[in-house]
């Protein structure tokens, strides 16, 4: 994957995150959790 797919592929997943979290299936640690999980490039 392109350095901009990925970048595309990381800001759907979090806006995805985000989504969960408004909709309060993810709680707020569990949110946090993944961003940071995923801004470290961990999947």
């Amino acid at each position: 994957m392109t350095d901009l797919g990925a970048s595309d592929a990381r800001l759907d997943r979090l806006e995805r995150l985000g989504e969960l979290r408004a909709r309060k299936v993810l709680t707020d640690t569990e949110f946090e959790a993944e961003k940071k999980r995923l801004l470290a490039g961990v999947d």
